[in-house]
């Protein structure tokens, strides 16, 4: 499904994530909506009893020997009271999933509009089948483009020619993020070769990130958050993906 957004990071490229996804929180939201209920059924049941049937009215006879003794108007009201509490909190809780609701469905149900292959289309963790899912993947006129965000230098340094992530044993080396967005863009390669085209879409690969300093290799570019989009329309358009085969792409896409 896709999204037009207005990003800081990506202007207004539209956005694809995986079809149907579901509400992350559905199952804790089910519970409240549950329980919200019930405390409304049961507030509602207190109060019909109370003031609608001789059911109080019965107890207090049969407790305090009057309905219109003192105790007996305490237990009466008191009843009511505690049907209100019981009102009020199922009222709040079935409001606050009904909050949710509606704002997981804000950026859900806005994806049924139609997507315009014109732009690039950004599609958001893509299963490529092997278990490895692709985390940003554009297509658009130049072909596709695997994203990667730079790690926090918090957690992952360059050190010369190599890389490093941070450890409970301190620093050992990893693979370059640079490295495992090229070989992303290879897998992809691939997987769209194997899909019995007739045509072969060229694969780009970029890490995103703010750290200065970092080179660019052969088969990566190292962009900002702020250069996505100009780094994206500097690519080369690729002649032979016309209008109706990238929107073969995206529609491949939205069903990963």
């Amino acid at each position: 499904m896709a999204v037009p957004l207005d990003r800081p990071d990506h202007g207004a490229m539209q956005i694809i994530g995986a079809t149907g996804a579901p509400d992350p929180r559905r199952a804790v939201h089910l519970v409240g909506a549950a329980a919200g209920t019930i405390l409304v059924v049961s507030g509602l049941t207190l109060w019909f009893a109370t003031l609608m049937t001789p059911f109080v009215d019965l107890i207090s006879v049969g407790r305090f020997g009057s309905a219109t003794a003192l105790n007996g108007l305490l237990v009466r009201w008191l009843a009511v009271a505690l049907g209100a509490v019981f009102l009020g909190v199922g009222v709040a809780r079935l409001a606050d999933v009904l909050a949710h609701v509606r704002s997981w469905a804000a950026t859900v149900l806005p994806a049924m509009l139609p997507i315009s292959a014109d732009g690039p289309v950004m599609a958001l963790d893509v299963s490529l089948g092997d278990g490895r899912p692709i985390p940003k993947l554009v297509v658009g006129r130049f072909g596709a483009a695997v994203l990667r965000d730079l790690p926090s230098p918090t957690i992952a340094r360059q050190q010369g020619a190599y890389w490093e992530g941070l450890t409970d044993q301190g620093w050992i080396r990893i693979e370059s993020p640079l490295d495992r967005a090229a070989r992303d863009a290879e897998r992809v390669r691939r997987w769209l070769a194997d899909d019995d085209r007739d045509y072969v879409v060229r694969v780009y690969a970029a890490v995103v990130g703010t750290e200065p300093g970092i080179a660019r290799t052969p088969t990566c570019a190292v962009i900002t958050e702020s250069q996505v989009e100009p780094w994206l329309a500097s690519l080369p358009v690729q002649r032979s993906l016309n209008e109706g085969r990238r929107n073969q792409l995206i529609a491949l896409l939205q069903r990963r």
